[in-house]
């Protein structure tokens, strides 16, 4: 009987890994001639194999690039370099990735690994969300000024206003004038209660009370009502989660979302129904708000940033726990927002 020797073993076991490494890897000559290329490699340039021995490394590589210099010194001096090269597919298109290349001798001479990691992926969402981190911080120091602007109104407006009506109050009294005064102290009432009201409104909308003294459902429920009664509209809140308990910290993006989604279906969906519901499993929290307006293509979201900030904030509070928002829609059959993050329980 025949065995295999430990080469032939090995041989294959490299073929294995050749032909099954996620990684795009060459081996090349010095000069840049690709002696092999792993399928990875053939799919990511978008050539086959004998393509890219045919046109060897340097036509792979943006020589615009000032960068491969370099990155070609550092791996002539010391055997091995590493950084970022920009590469150029059989289309055309270039598309930044992380090289690491190492040189080894063989008995034929010096040969080169070059290992090329795609992270254009990467770079675009570097890119989304320094404009994100951009828009909002814009957006928050809108907020601050729609609040010193209501501050100002409310209690520098108020206070100079109700200082007058006081001090004429005074006056009337001490002429005698009772029933003036009297009068200008219910001036001052109302205008100390209209304030009022919309001081607390204010401050509901930043942070309601009921999320942290009743939870989320209570929370959800009361905002829902005040909602259907304010707009007209027909809102039902369903809960599901049998009691479940839910983090802080996905408490306030869950309420969050439902508070974005609401306004979303009251500003723009020219809806007569909206529905929010709330589920648990033992793994997931799921919030689902649909609504029977008029929708819109999600699709004409994307590359609108700024446009929709409140979605793109919903989407990174839910990615921040491990979650993620999803979002079915088509023109003419409403629209429903779900919101899934996965359980954790809440921190004592």
């Amino acid at each position: 009987m025949k065995t295999r020797s430990s080469t032939d073993v090995e041989h294959q076991a490299f073929r294995a890994l050749w032909a099954s490494t996620l990684i795009a890897t060459l081996f090349t000559t010095p000069d840049g001639h690709v002696l092999a290329a792993s399928p990875s490699a053939c799919r990511l340039l978008g050539r086959t194999e004998e393509d890219l021995r045919r046109i060897g490394w340097k036509a792979l590589v943006d020589f615009a690039d000032k960068r491969i210099l370099s990155l070609i010194e550092r791996r002539t001096k010391k055997g091995y370099a590493e950084g970022e090269l920009t590469y150029v597919r059989s289309d055309g298109t270039r598309f930044p990735a992380i090289l690491s290349s190492f040189g080894f001798e063989t008995a034929d001479g010096v040969r080169n690994c070059s290992l090329i990691r795609d992270v254009s992926r990467f770079r675009q969402a570097e890119k989304r969300a320094r404009v994100f981190s951009r828009e909002l911080l814009s957006a928050r120091e809108e907020e601050k000024r729609q609040l010193s602007a209501l501050l100002h109104h409310e209690v520098g407006s108020v206070s100079v206003g109700l200082e007058c009506r006081f001090r004429s109050a005074e006056e009337d009294v001490r002429d005698g004038k009772n029933r003036q005064a009297l009068q200008t102290i219910r001036e001052c009432r109302r205008m100390l209660a209209q304030a009022s009201k919309r001081l607390r409104a204010f401050a509901v909308g930043l942070r309601p009370p009921g999320l942290d003294l009743l939870g989320l459902t209570a929370a959800l429920r009361q905002h829902v009502r005040e909602l259907s009664r304010v707009s007209g509209l027909r809102m039902a809140f369903i809960d599901d989660t049998r009691g479940a308990k839910i983090s802080p910290e996905a408490q306030t993006i869950l309420f969050r979302a439902a508070q974005e989604s609401l306004t979303n279906v009251i500003k723009h969906a020219e809806a007569k129904w909206a529905r929010v519901r709330l589920t648990a499993t033992p793994q997931r929290i799921r919030l689902t708000v649909a609504d029977g307006g008029k929708g819109f293509d999600p699709k004409r979201l994307a590359g609108k940033s700024g446009r929709h900030l409140g979605l793109e904030t919903m989407q990174e509070m839910a990615a921040s726990l491990g979650g993620e928002l999803l979002i079915q829609s088509a023109k003419g059959r409403g629209t429903t927002i779900r919101v899934d993050l996965p359980r954790q329980e809440p921190r004592a």
